[in-house]
Parts: C-alpha cells; structure tokens; sequence
C-alpha cells in the first residue's frame, strides 16, 4: 500500500479489538458486517462494510479509515437507518431526522458560513446553530453535523451542514421522507430570498472503491500539443466537467459539445441522401413529390445543419465514432453494460454491446435523443411519443452515470475529430 493511505491503518491488534466489538453489536442488531479487501488499489488494506436499512432497499456504508471504528462505536448506530436519495440518517425511535445541506452551484465555504451563520469558516468551532420549532414541538436546527452523522456518512467534514429535524412523528420511511423534502424545500427557499445563499439537500451518490489499481502513474506521458480544438465546443466540454453533481446541466453540455459540429457532419449526410435521391431512375423533377423528397433531404435548422436533430445526431456520431472503439468502451465496465444494455425507468433505448451483428452506433444516438429530449422536455417531430419528463434530484436522475460517462466520450471523439493541425507563431 502507497505511503499515502498509512494513516487509515490503526495498529493490527488495535484493529481486530474494534472490529470484535463491532461485530458482536452488528450481530445482536441483524446488521450485515463483512470485511472489504482493497489488495490492487490499496494493497495490503482491509476495510468493512455495513448494511444498513435505507428505505425498502439496504445502503452499505464502506468503512475505508480504521479510525471511523471509534467514533461509530460510541453512538447507538443500531438504532439509525437511512433515507433513500439523501445523504440523511433517521432514529425512529428518538424521531430524529438529520440530512446534509449543500451549495447549489459552486461552493463557497466562506460566503456559506459568513451569510448562514456569520461566523468564519476558519473557526467551525465558534459557529452557533439557528434553531427554529412551531407550535406542535416540531423543530429544525441548521448546523454543523453531528457525531452521529459523521460516523455513519462517509462524505462528511469538520464543516460539513446539516438540518436536524426533531420531533417527527412519522414512523413509515416514505411518509418522513415526504415531510423532510416539504419544510426543508420551504425552508431553504426562504434562506435563499433573505441572503441569496441557494442550499440543496445532498443527494446520495455511492462512493466508487474500485478494487484496481488506480493510481495515476508519474510522471505522465504528455507531448507538445499538435492539435487545436474548437474554443467554443472545448468551453462547453469544460463546463461539463465541471458541473459534477448536477447530472441534468451536465449532460446537456455534453450534448452542446456534440451539437456544435451538427452543421459539419449533417452536411456531409444531406450529400449522400441528394446523390441517393437524384440517382434513382425514378426521380423525375416535374413530380410535385420528388421535389418534397428533395426539400426533406435537404431541410436546415436554425444551426445551419441539414434534417431534424434525430438526423443531424446520428450522422455527427456515424462519421465521428468508429463502432469497434465504442462497443470496448461500453465493454470495459460489466456495471455499465448490464446498466446500459436493459430497460431501465430512466430510458427506454438499450443498447446491444455484446451483440457484435447490432447497428450499436444508431442505438446510442436513439438513447442520447431520448434522454436529451427529456430532460428539456421536447419533443422534435410526431415520431416522438408522449416523454415522460427527467426531474433534477429526482430517482431516475441518480441513474445517470452511465449515461453521463457514455455521452462524455462520445463528446470527447466528436472534439477530437473536428480538431486540426495546430500552428503557433512564436
């Protein structure tokens, strides 16, 4: 193991103490513990894993830091369970309810901690929790989270927000997830006309622990730069990689980087649907209804580019996409294949990956469309069935990663094929 994860080892007897103690209350509460070996990524470390409640489903917490042990063990951690979606923990039994809060948008650990609570983000132990409660003994505190939380998130720091919701009543998952959306959305929205500062609730996304190696080797490869990219579609591409945590904006600026080089390559389609059109012997100019196939071929968007966007889509990726590379992508990760390659509520397209005879480049322009049509909520033409929209922070939202990383790389061969020969004049 590199050097640089020593500080999660705590010494072997030490370990196996606290993991003994763990075990036996994990066991006397029917909660799942079992031990993670992380030999490739982190060799020679030995992590756990809990399975906790989390609605109708089970969430493991990965115990990666040995030094996490002492702090879950001095909480009754047997009585916390999770909701699903959130990065939020819940005792029935005290009617207890704590969630993480975060910055929409850029974060400003400053600005948050100055506007919400005017205290200095240097100094996380002065800051004073705001407290408010009706009539009914129902009660929000906004501050700093709690031993609680921060033993049992994986995700937490010393300055890391929480609303800590007391006195619920509700005893059923679904019912205290509804109550905590509605007064945290209220109340946060009245946050944000009073100071202009946006807060979210944490969405809960599973830290990926890959047991490979994947450590970055140094130093890395890199020579002179022998290609120039489009300043525009490579601003898009960086806007995109920049919006982790908000899958909706950055999927569609992924799809930006794409649909700024429709005019190029649907153009390049409209030649060949013409040749096509003009060489059938059958094509006479005086037919009212050749000439309409003519018009349709050659149709141009507001962009500039020929035919509907469904078109203009598919002959951008058919003409920047070869189809052996693109199926070993979607091959390289089997989560990502099952995922992609079966119906799923977040789209109705799959994709035939291991299906070597399959038009695999026109199901992934009919599966970027769809997603793309759902989530500005479109439709381009009657081909298009009634679509079922694509909320942010909604369940199906959460399932994107596999599409993200799909329409990623496709943005990524679409710059690097409408790039040039770069010339610097020094």
């Amino acid at each position: 193991m590199s050097n640089s994860y020593r500080f999660w080892k705590l010494p072997a007897g030490d370990f196996e103490a606290l993991k003994e103690t763990l075990a036996a209350r994990c066991e006397a509460a029917g909660i799942q513990l079992k031990d993670i070996d992380y030999t490739g990524r982190y060799e020679g470390h030995m992590g756990l894993g809990m399975s906790f409640k989390c609605g109708r489903e089970l969430r493991e917490l990965e115990i990666t830091d040995h030094n996490k042990l002492p702090l879950i063990l001095a909480i009754p951690f047997e009585k916390y369970t999770f909701l699903t979606g959130l990065e939020a923990i819940c005792n029935y039994d005290e009617g207890v309810v704590e969630v993480m809060v975060r910055q929409a948008g850029a974060i400003n650990p400053v600005m948050l901690f100055e506007k919400l609570f005017g205290a200095s983000w240097r100094e996380p132990d002065k800051v004073e929790p705001i407290q408010i409660s009706n009539s009914s003994g129902f009660s929000v505190e906004i501050g700093l989270a709690s031993p609680a939380f921060n033993a049992l998130c994986e995700i937490t720091t010393p300055r890391t927000v929480t609303l800590k919701f007391s006195g619920v009543q509700a005893k059923k998952h679904d019912s205290v997830l509804d109550i905590i959306q509605k007064v945290s959305g209220s109340l946060l929205f009245q946050i944000e006309l009073m100071s202009g500062l946006a807060l979210i609730l944490r969405r809960h996304r599973k830290v990926n622990h890959k047991h490979e190696d994947s450590q970055v080797a140094v130093p890395l490869d890199v020579k002179f730069p022998d290609r120039e990219f489009d300043h525009a579609p490579l601003s898009l591409y960086w806007y995109a990689c920049s919006a982790s945590g908000m899958p909706l904006l950055q999927y569609l600026a992924y799809y930006q980087v794409i649909e700024f080089y429709y005019p190029v390559y649907s153009q390049a389609e409209a030649h060949r649907r013409l040749k096509s059109i003009l060489r059938n012997p059958t094509f006479r100019t005086e037919k009212d209804s050749d000439i309409s196939r003519l018009l349709s071929a050659i149709q141009v968007s507001r962009s500039g580019a020929f035919g509907d966007e469904r078109t203009q889509l598919k002959a951008t990726i058919d003409e920047c996409i070869d189809d052996g590379d693109l199926r070993e992508f979607l091959s390289g990760d089997e989560e990502c294949t099952k995922f992609l390659s079966s119906k799923s509520k977040l789209a109705d397209t799959k994709l035939s990956i291991t299906n070597a005879d399959s038009e695999l480049k026109g199901e992934v322009a009919r599966r970027i469309y769809e997603l793309r049509c759902k989530i500005v909520h479109t439709k381009s033409d009657s081909r298009d069935s009634d679509i079922e929209l694509l909320l942010p922070f909604s369940k199906e939202s959460d399932l994107m990663h596999h599409d993200i990383q799909l329409i990623k790389y496709v943005a990524q061969q679409v710059l690097i094929r409408g790039s040039r020969n770069l010339h610097v004049h020094t």
